[in-house]
């Protein structure tokens, strides 16, 4: 099953428990490994940063707004979080919270009444504002951008900010009250 795969790219491997050699904890195993080692097959399970894995962004734009799956704004984001942000000294457990949430949300979209409104709303208030500060090279506003497009998400299914340990965003400021996400039929 888990053939041609790593374990960083097992679901499993925990990216906010690193030892001293640079290895990361895998709850399975009960040991560390190397994010490059080659994955066991009898305990992988795929990460949402894999094709195929609950991605919310695929849910929204292709599920729902029924693009195609390569289309601009998902290889570009996919390149993105491929080079630059599994890089960075926050990426790899941005990466892990975002396999924790990213699957409850992607399950929120599809079964809720109002999907195409909040994948519309995703797209043009997060995605697309994403891709274009990523084009002009300003990664560092396209992770916020992604950041308050995550809360906010989570916020309007009500996921608890617990489940997520990349950052403590109480006390980055991230934490303030948000406008929902898209407004209920009855806020009008």
């Amino acid at each position: 099953m888990a053939s041609g795969y790593n374990c960083g790219d097992c679901a499993w491997l925990d990216f906010n428990d690193q030892n001293r050699w640079g290895e990361y904890w895998c709850p399975q195993k009960r040991t560390y490994y190397r994010a490059d080692s080659r994955s066991c097959s009898n305990d992988f399970v795929k990460s949402s940063r894999l094709p195929g894995g609950a991605c919310y962004l695929t849910t929204a734009m292709v599920d729902v707004l029924e693009l195609p799956d390569d289309t601009f704004c998902l290889e570009v984001l996919r390149k993105y979080r491929d080079t630059y942000l599994i890089n960075t000294e926050d990426g790899p457990a941005i990466l892990n919270d975002y396999d924790t949430v990213g699957s409850i949300i992607s399950e929120r979209i599809k079964n809720d009444e109002n999907c195409f409104g909040i994948a519309t709303t995703m797209y043009h208030q997060y995605i697309s504002p994403a891709v274009q500060n990523i084009l002009q090279g300003n990664n560092e506003t396209a992770l916020e951008i992604y950041e308050n497009m995550t809360l906010d998400l989570m916020d309007h299914y009500e996921i608890e900010r617990s489940k997520l340990k990349a950052k403590d965003y109480e006390q980055k400021g991230i934490a303030r009250v948000r406008k929902p996400i898209i407004k209920n039929e009855k806020d009008n």
